[in-house]
Protein backbone atom coordinates (compact mmCIF):
# COMPACT_ATOMS: atom_id res chain seq x y z
CA UNK A 1 0.00 0.00 0.00
CA UNK A 2 1.12 3.22 -0.81
CA UNK A 3 0.95 6.34 1.92
CA UNK A 4 1.55 9.83 0.99
CA UNK A 5 3.32 11.13 -2.74
CA UNK A 6 6.14 13.47 -1.40
CA UNK A 7 7.34 12.21 1.92
CA UNK A 8 6.36 15.33 3.74
CA UNK A 9 4.21 13.15 6.04
CA UNK A 10 6.88 10.61 6.59
CA UNK A 11 9.45 13.57 7.70
CA UNK A 12 6.55 15.25 9.73
CA UNK A 13 5.95 11.64 11.47
CA UNK A 14 9.34 11.13 12.75
CA UNK A 15 10.37 14.25 13.92
CA UNK A 16 7.13 13.83 15.91
CA UNK A 17 8.56 10.44 17.36
CA UNK A 18 11.67 12.06 18.19
CA UNK A 19 10.55 14.75 19.79
CA UNK A 20 8.44 12.82 22.13
CA UNK A 21 11.72 10.27 22.58
CA UNK A 22 10.09 7.58 20.59
CA UNK A 23 13.25 5.66 18.88
CA UNK A 24 12.97 4.46 15.34
CA UNK A 25 14.35 1.48 13.00
CA UNK A 26 13.11 1.54 9.52
CA UNK A 27 14.05 -1.95 7.76
CA UNK A 28 13.97 -2.81 4.37
CA UNK A 29 16.00 -4.90 2.01
CA UNK A 30 17.76 -1.84 0.81
CA UNK A 31 19.44 -0.33 4.24
CA UNK A 32 17.75 0.29 7.79
CA UNK A 33 17.00 3.64 9.16
CA UNK A 34 17.85 5.11 12.32
CA UNK A 35 17.39 9.17 13.38
CA UNK A 36 20.33 11.19 14.99
CA UNK A 37 20.38 14.40 15.94
CA UNK A 38 23.34 16.12 14.29
CA UNK A 39 24.70 19.67 13.29
CA UNK A 40 23.55 21.02 10.10
CA UNK A 41 26.16 20.74 7.16
CA UNK A 42 27.83 24.26 6.88
CA UNK A 43 26.13 25.44 9.69
CA UNK A 44 27.65 23.99 13.40
CA UNK A 45 25.33 25.71 14.95
CA UNK A 46 22.26 24.82 14.05
CA UNK A 47 21.09 21.16 14.87
CA UNK A 48 18.65 18.84 13.04
CA UNK A 49 17.42 15.50 12.56
CA UNK A 50 19.11 13.50 10.73
CA UNK A 51 18.72 10.09 8.55
CA UNK A 52 21.17 7.25 9.23
CA UNK A 53 21.04 4.64 6.37
CA UNK A 54 23.61 1.63 7.06
CA UNK A 55 23.48 -1.33 5.13
CA UNK A 56 20.45 -4.07 5.50
CA UNK A 57 21.09 -6.79 8.02
CA UNK A 58 19.00 -9.02 5.23
CA UNK A 59 18.71 -8.70 2.15
CA UNK A 60 16.02 -10.96 1.50
CA UNK A 61 13.84 -9.19 3.96
CA UNK A 62 10.02 -8.19 2.45
CA UNK A 63 8.61 -5.06 2.40
CA UNK A 64 9.29 -2.43 5.07
CA UNK A 65 9.22 -2.77 8.73
CA UNK A 66 8.88 0.19 11.13
CA UNK A 67 10.12 -1.11 15.01
CA UNK A 68 9.19 1.97 17.45
CA UNK A 69 10.94 1.90 20.82
CA UNK A 70 8.58 3.75 23.95
CA UNK A 71 5.50 4.10 22.60
CA UNK A 72 2.65 2.50 24.90
CA UNK A 73 -0.04 0.19 23.83
CA UNK A 74 -2.92 2.59 24.17
CA UNK A 75 -1.37 4.99 22.04
CA UNK A 76 -0.98 2.42 19.20
CA UNK A 77 -5.20 1.67 19.77
CA UNK A 78 -5.80 5.47 19.39
CA UNK A 79 -3.64 5.46 16.08
CA UNK A 80 -5.39 2.51 14.51
CA UNK A 81 -8.93 4.29 15.44
CA UNK A 82 -7.82 6.67 12.07
CA UNK A 83 -7.77 3.77 9.89
CA UNK A 84 -10.62 1.79 8.23
CA UNK A 85 -8.53 -1.17 8.22
CA UNK A 86 -8.64 -1.29 12.09
CA UNK A 87 -11.97 -0.52 12.04
CA UNK A 88 -15.46 -2.04 13.00
CA UNK A 89 -17.23 -0.88 9.70
CA UNK A 90 -18.82 -3.64 7.20
CA UNK A 91 -18.36 -3.17 4.05
CA UNK A 92 -21.75 -3.30 1.90
CA UNK A 93 -21.11 -1.97 -1.38
CA UNK A 94 -18.04 -0.60 -3.06
CA UNK A 95 -18.65 1.68 -6.45
CA UNK A 96 -16.78 3.84 -8.39
CA UNK A 97 -16.28 6.52 -6.58
CA UNK A 98 -15.49 4.51 -3.10
CA UNK A 99 -17.38 2.33 -0.25
CA UNK A 100 -20.82 2.23 1.34
CA UNK A 101 -19.90 1.01 5.17
CA UNK A 102 -22.08 0.09 8.07
CA UNK A 103 -21.28 2.34 10.99
CA UNK A 104 -19.26 0.12 14.05
CA UNK A 105 -20.45 1.06 17.64
CA UNK A 106 -19.11 4.98 17.37
CA UNK A 107 -20.28 7.32 14.86
CA UNK A 108 -19.99 7.31 11.38
CA UNK A 109 -16.97 8.34 9.97
CA UNK A 110 -15.65 9.55 6.80
CA UNK A 111 -12.40 7.99 5.31
CA UNK A 112 -10.31 9.18 2.02
CA UNK A 113 -8.55 5.91 0.90
CA UNK A 114 -8.73 4.26 4.09
CA UNK A 115 -7.68 7.62 6.02
CA UNK A 116 -10.42 8.68 8.77
CA UNK A 117 -10.90 12.33 7.94
CA UNK A 118 -14.11 13.34 9.47
CA UNK A 119 -16.79 12.53 11.86
CA UNK A 120 -21.00 12.23 11.37
CA UNK A 121 -23.22 12.26 14.07
CA UNK A 122 -25.87 11.69 12.09
CA UNK A 123 -24.99 9.25 8.66
CA UNK A 124 -26.74 6.30 7.94
CA UNK A 125 -23.78 5.19 6.51
CA UNK A 126 -19.90 5.78 7.06
CA UNK A 127 -18.26 6.22 3.70
CA UNK A 128 -14.54 4.84 1.86
CA UNK A 129 -14.07 7.74 -0.56
CA UNK A 130 -11.61 6.70 -3.35
CA UNK A 131 -11.75 9.02 -5.75
CA UNK A 132 -11.01 12.54 -4.70
CA UNK A 133 -11.68 15.70 -6.46
CA UNK A 134 -10.14 18.68 -6.59
CA UNK A 135 -12.33 20.51 -4.44
CA UNK A 136 -11.22 17.46 -1.49
CA UNK A 137 -7.85 18.35 -2.70
CA UNK A 138 -7.80 21.63 -1.48
CA UNK A 139 -9.87 21.35 1.56
CA UNK A 140 -7.70 18.33 2.58
CA UNK A 141 -4.79 19.55 5.10
CA UNK A 142 -1.51 18.06 6.52
CA UNK A 143 -3.31 16.44 9.30
CA UNK A 144 -5.96 15.11 6.70
CA UNK A 145 -8.56 15.73 9.89
CA UNK A 146 -11.66 17.82 10.30
CA UNK A 147 -12.27 18.00 7.06
CA UNK A 148 -15.65 20.17 6.69
CA UNK A 149 -18.64 18.19 5.15
CA UNK A 150 -18.82 20.63 1.97
CA UNK A 151 -15.51 19.00 1.22
CA UNK A 152 -17.07 15.59 0.89
CA UNK A 153 -20.52 15.89 0.21
CA UNK A 154 -20.53 15.77 -3.76
CA UNK A 155 -18.69 12.82 -3.29
CA UNK A 156 -20.63 10.79 -1.01
CA UNK A 157 -23.76 11.37 -3.29
CA UNK A 158 -22.20 10.27 -6.00
CA UNK A 159 -21.41 7.10 -3.93
CA UNK A 160 -24.91 6.49 -3.06
CA UNK A 161 -26.35 7.02 -6.57
CA UNK A 162 -24.02 4.59 -7.46
CA UNK A 163 -25.26 1.80 -5.01
CA UNK A 164 -26.77 -1.14 -6.70
CA UNK A 165 -27.56 -3.69 -3.72
CA UNK A 166 -30.74 -4.31 -2.42
CA UNK A 167 -29.07 -4.28 1.23
CA UNK A 168 -28.40 -0.54 1.03
CA UNK A 169 -31.52 0.53 -0.66
CA UNK A 170 -33.73 -1.57 1.57
CA UNK A 171 -31.29 0.69 4.90
CA UNK A 172 -32.16 3.73 3.06
CA UNK A 173 -36.02 3.77 2.43
CA UNK A 174 -36.26 1.96 6.17
CA UNK A 175 -35.09 5.24 7.41
CA UNK A 176 -36.75 7.26 5.06
CA UNK A 177 -40.20 5.92 6.87
CA UNK A 178 -38.54 7.86 9.95
CA UNK A 179 -38.35 11.64 7.75
CA UNK A 180 -41.88 12.78 8.86
CA UNK A 181 -40.95 12.12 12.27
CA UNK A 182 -38.13 14.52 11.58
CA UNK A 183 -35.74 11.40 12.88
CA UNK A 184 -34.14 10.05 9.59
CA UNK A 185 -30.47 10.49 9.04
CA UNK A 186 -29.26 13.21 7.28
CA UNK A 187 -28.61 11.71 3.61
CA UNK A 188 -32.15 11.32 3.20
CA UNK A 189 -32.75 14.99 3.01
CA UNK A 190 -31.05 14.39 -0.54
CA UNK A 191 -33.91 14.44 -2.86
CA UNK A 192 -31.89 12.47 -5.21
CA UNK A 193 -30.65 10.18 -2.92
CA UNK A 194 -34.18 9.03 -1.52
CA UNK A 195 -35.50 8.71 -5.10
CA UNK A 196 -32.54 6.71 -6.28
CA UNK A 197 -32.75 4.10 -3.13
CA UNK A 198 -36.86 4.35 -4.22
CA UNK A 199 -35.71 3.25 -7.87
CA UNK A 200 -33.24 0.33 -6.74
CA UNK A 201 -36.00 -0.92 -4.46
CA UNK A 202 -38.60 -1.41 -6.79
CA UNK A 203 -35.78 -3.21 -8.98
CA UNK A 204 -34.54 -5.46 -6.44
CA UNK A 205 -37.94 -6.81 -4.24
CA UNK A 206 -41.63 -6.71 -4.66
CA UNK A 207 -42.66 -3.35 -2.88
CA UNK A 208 -45.12 -0.64 -3.65
CA UNK A 209 -44.35 3.06 -2.37
CA UNK A 210 -47.53 4.93 -0.63
CA UNK A 211 -47.68 8.05 1.58
CA UNK A 212 -49.49 7.83 5.19
CA UNK A 213 -52.96 8.89 4.09
CA UNK A 214 -53.40 6.10 1.06
CA UNK A 215 -52.28 3.40 3.96
CA UNK A 216 -55.80 4.78 5.89
CA UNK A 217 -57.48 6.05 2.65
CA UNK A 218 -57.12 2.59 0.61
CA UNK A 219 -57.50 -0.23 3.04
CA UNK A 220 -58.65 -2.26 0.89
CA UNK A 221 -56.17 -1.91 -1.94
CA UNK A 222 -53.53 -2.25 0.37
CA UNK A 223 -54.80 -5.60 1.76
CA UNK A 224 -54.96 -6.94 -1.77
CA UNK A 225 -51.40 -5.92 -2.01
CA UNK A 226 -50.02 -7.52 0.88
CA UNK A 227 -52.22 -10.90 0.06
CA UNK A 228 -50.16 -10.44 -3.50
CA UNK A 229 -46.80 -10.80 -1.63
CA UNK A 230 -45.70 -7.25 -1.75
CA UNK A 231 -44.29 -5.31 1.07
CA UNK A 232 -45.52 -1.49 1.41
CA UNK A 233 -43.34 1.40 1.76
CA UNK A 234 -44.49 4.29 3.49
CA UNK A 235 -42.50 7.95 1.98
CA UNK A 236 -43.17 11.23 2.54
CA UNK A 237 -45.50 12.69 0.10
CA UNK A 238 -42.64 14.87 -1.64
CA UNK A 239 -40.67 11.36 -2.38
CA UNK A 240 -44.04 10.15 -3.28
CA UNK A 241 -44.98 12.77 -5.91
CA UNK A 242 -41.06 12.63 -7.32
CA UNK A 243 -40.96 9.21 -8.24
CA UNK A 244 -44.46 9.18 -9.46
CA UNK A 245 -44.28 7.78 -13.23
CA UNK A 246 -40.78 6.89 -12.95
CA UNK A 247 -39.03 4.18 -13.84
CA UNK A 248 -36.41 1.98 -11.44
CA UNK A 249 -32.55 1.01 -12.42
CA UNK A 250 -34.07 -1.79 -14.79
CA UNK A 251 -36.61 0.05 -16.46
CA UNK A 252 -39.68 -1.00 -14.73
CA UNK A 253 -42.28 1.57 -13.75
CA UNK A 254 -41.89 2.02 -10.06
CA UNK A 255 -44.98 0.97 -8.40
CA UNK A 256 -47.14 3.54 -6.38
CA UNK A 257 -50.71 2.90 -5.85
CA UNK A 258 -52.13 3.86 -9.12
CA UNK A 259 -49.62 1.91 -10.78
CA UNK A 260 -50.79 -1.21 -8.81
CA UNK A 261 -54.36 -0.37 -9.62
CA UNK A 262 -53.49 -0.45 -13.13
CA UNK A 263 -51.55 -3.85 -13.21
CA UNK A 264 -54.57 -5.10 -11.05
CA UNK A 265 -56.46 -4.40 -13.44
CA UNK A 266 -55.35 -5.79 -16.51
CA UNK A 267 -54.66 -9.34 -14.49
CA UNK A 268 -57.70 -9.19 -13.31
CA UNK A 269 -59.88 -11.46 -14.11
CA UNK A 270 -63.98 -12.28 -12.92
CA UNK A 271 -64.40 -14.96 -10.53
CA UNK A 272 -67.60 -16.08 -11.75
CA UNK A 273 -70.67 -17.52 -9.45
CA UNK A 274 -73.24 -20.56 -10.67
CA UNK A 275 -76.62 -19.55 -10.46
CA UNK A 276 -77.32 -22.67 -8.42
CA UNK A 277 -74.71 -22.12 -6.16
CA UNK A 278 -76.80 -19.00 -4.84
CA UNK A 279 -78.35 -18.75 -1.29
CA UNK A 280 -82.16 -19.04 -1.06
CA UNK A 281 -81.78 -14.94 -0.11
CA UNK A 282 -79.10 -14.09 -3.17
CA UNK A 283 -81.55 -16.66 -5.67
CA UNK A 284 -84.33 -14.06 -4.38
CA UNK A 285 -82.45 -10.76 -5.40
CA UNK A 286 -81.71 -12.55 -8.64
CA UNK A 287 -84.86 -13.11 -9.66
CA UNK A 288 -85.24 -9.30 -9.31
CA UNK A 289 -82.92 -8.84 -12.34
CA UNK A 290 -85.99 -8.97 -14.97
CA UNK A 291 -88.36 -6.59 -13.12
CA UNK A 292 -84.87 -3.97 -12.48
CA UNK A 293 -84.23 -3.69 -16.03
CA UNK A 294 -87.62 -3.41 -16.97
CA UNK A 295 -87.36 -0.02 -14.90
CA UNK A 296 -84.42 1.26 -16.74
CA UNK A 297 -85.97 -0.06 -20.01
CA UNK A 298 -85.20 -3.32 -20.70
CA UNK A 299 -81.77 -4.69 -21.04
CA UNK A 300 -79.78 -3.32 -23.63
CA UNK A 301 -79.65 -5.20 -26.55
CA UNK A 302 -75.64 -5.78 -26.17
CA UNK A 303 -75.73 -7.66 -23.44
CA UNK A 304 -76.55 -11.21 -24.09
CA UNK A 305 -76.32 -12.70 -20.31
CA UNK A 306 -76.05 -11.13 -16.61
CA UNK A 307 -73.66 -13.24 -14.51
CA UNK A 308 -72.45 -12.82 -11.15
CA UNK A 309 -68.92 -12.47 -9.87
CA UNK A 310 -67.44 -12.83 -6.52
CA UNK A 311 -64.54 -10.46 -7.64
CA UNK A 312 -65.18 -6.60 -9.31
CA UNK A 313 -62.55 -4.32 -11.01
CA UNK A 314 -61.32 -1.13 -9.09
CA UNK A 315 -62.89 2.02 -9.33
CA UNK A 316 -62.21 4.31 -12.08
CA UNK A 317 -61.60 7.13 -9.53
CA UNK A 318 -60.77 5.55 -6.59
CA UNK A 319 -59.51 2.50 -4.60
CA UNK A 320 -62.29 -0.09 -3.72
CA UNK A 321 -63.85 -2.26 -5.92
CA UNK A 322 -66.47 -0.80 -8.25
CA UNK A 323 -70.13 -1.06 -6.87
CA UNK A 324 -71.20 -1.88 -10.85
CA UNK A 325 -69.73 -3.85 -13.43
CA UNK A 326 -70.58 -1.49 -16.36
CA UNK A 327 -68.72 -2.28 -19.36
CA UNK A 328 -66.12 -4.07 -17.88
CA UNK A 329 -69.41 -7.09 -17.19
CA UNK A 330 -71.16 -6.56 -20.39
CA UNK A 331 -67.62 -7.04 -22.46
CA UNK A 332 -67.28 -10.38 -20.46
CA UNK A 333 -70.70 -11.64 -20.33
CA UNK A 334 -70.95 -11.20 -24.76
Amino acid sequence: MVIGKFGFGLKDALATFDRHNIIVLIKSKYGEITLRKLSKHGFKDIVTLHALISEPSDKNFTGTEFIFEGVKDEDIELAKEFFLKFSDDELLEETQYGQVLKKGKSNTKIYINGLRVAEEENFLFSYNITSITKTMRKALNRERTNVGRTAYTDRVKSILLECRKKEVAELLVNDLKKFEMGSSHDELNWLDVSVHACKLLNATDKVIFLNPFELVDAKDMVDNAKDDGFKIIIVPENIKQKIKGLKDIEGNPIRDLDEYKTEWNKSFEFKFVNEKDLSKSEREVFNKTKKILDSIGGKPTNVKKILISETMRLETMGYGESLDCGKNLIKESL
